[in-house]
């Protein structure tokens, strides 16, 4: 139950320093760093990295190399108190599992851990495990190389990416796939990693994840990640919204919604892939931008279900259960962990519900598209309320 490779991080300084700034889990192993080919000194303090140098760096790109190794932090109570989980299916192959929103990617990869930074570049993941096994990673696959009794996963993503959605997740899987066509024309493949053990229930999924994509469609814009993939990932725990690979507990029980199998987590999670992962908030401040209109998108599901008494049935669901303990938006420079409470789901959910009666549908409708898919936000753009 640990890990060992190294980092290649590529930067853009924007003026010189004397001193480049990393985050990683304080319970690895540093064996060496170095910039441009060249070993250079650093201190790893507590979960930060300092790489100094006498001369300092210049401005411009700078190519980073960071080895270390060590036991990565074990998940408490997956997805909220994160890190990996080492665990087993129920015909005992190994299952790995990583979550970090909470924690940031730093639990197994050296990044710059802020909403704000994201890898904007895509990324390259290189996974070396037992043969037997597969990979389910963000991207698309660019092969399995074979070693003896091990094989590395290539995976990369062209896209900009969170770090807390860099993950990638070990299990004895088998994939389920069928082609969904987005509401711009574009062919995406719906990919499930499921464990063997359940693969009965892939294709219940796959169907359910093509009508939840056309409905977030028709309200948010083609589906944002259409040139890799709507990745599904089976988990033990409840899902989260890694990029074009969202978990999902495989035993989650469905419910009905006007006649109609439906998961909220899976629902969820999915919604992110519009709110989180292609809107993403600048600062944790900000992150009812991401929670509370993906928690309003979940009633804009129910409206395309069970028509507009099942939006208003979820909706008072919601407003029964706003607390206001803190404010949604408590200033910046706040953690995750200091932000997060019920309240950005609930209340920010039901600012929109009430955005919504306050400009009428012809207004609201549009207005909520054009934001996400106007061409003048490119990927790379953070957002916060005042936008």
């Amino acid at each position: 139950q640990s890990i060992s490779g190294y980092a290649e991080i590529e930067v853009a300084l924007s003026k010189s320093t004397d001193t480049l700034l990393f985050d990683l889990y304080k319970g690895y192993k540093i064996s060496s760093i170095q910039v441009d080919r060249k070993d250079e000194s650093f201190v790893h303090q507590g979960d930060s990295i300092f790489i100094k140098k006498a001369g300092g760096f210049t401005a411009g790109k700078h190519l980073i190399k960071i080895s270390y190794s060590g036991k990565p932090p074990v998940a408490v109570r997956p997805p909220w108190n994160g890190g990996f989980t080492w665990t087993a299916d129920k015909q005992g192959n190994p299952w790995v599992v990583i979550n970090c929103q909470l924690e940031g990617g730093k639990v197994y990869f050296p990044c710059k851990d802020h909403p704000s930074d994201e890898a904007n570049e895509g990324v390259d993941l290189f996974i070396n495990i037992p043969k037997g096994l597969s990979v389910a990673g963000p991207g698309l696959l660019q092969g399995v190389k074979n070693n003896g009794d091990k094989a590395t996963w290539h995976w990369k993503t062209n896209y900009t990416i969170s770090n807390y959605c860099v993950l990638f997740n070990i299990g004895k899987y088998k994939v389920a796939r069928q082609m969904y066509t987005t509401v711009a024309g574009n062919k995406v493949p719906i990919e499930y990693y499921v464990l063997e053990h359940d693969f009965e229930n892939a294709e219940k999924v796959l169907a359910i994840r093509a009508r939840d994509a056309a409905i977030l469609e028709k309200y948010f814009g083609e589906y944002p990640w259409a040139k890799e993939k709507m990745g599904i990932a089976q988990v033990p725990n409840p899902g989260m919204e890694h990029q074009t690979m969202v978990t999902f507990n495989g035993n989650t029980k469905f419910q009905k919604v006007g006649g109609q199998d439906y998961e909220p987590n899976l629902y969820h999670e999915f919604g992110h892939e519009w709110w989180a992962n292609k809107v993403t908030n600048k600062d944790w401040a900000d992150m009812w931008i991401q929670e509370g209109i993906n928690t309003y998108a979940e009633a804009l599901g129910f409206r395309e279900l069970a028509g507009e008494r099942g939006y208003d049935s979820l909706m008072v669901n919601i407003a029964s259960i706003i607390r206001n303990a803190k404010p949604v938006v408590q200033g910046e420079g706040l953690t995750m962990a200091q932000v997060y409470n019920g309240d950005v789901y609930t209340k920010g959910a039901f600012f929109m519900h009430t955005l919504r009666y306050v400009l009428g549908d012809e207004l609201f409708f549009p207005a909520l598209k054009k934001f996400i898919t106007d061409v003048k936000f490119p990927y790379n753009e953070f957002f916060i309320t005042d936008d």
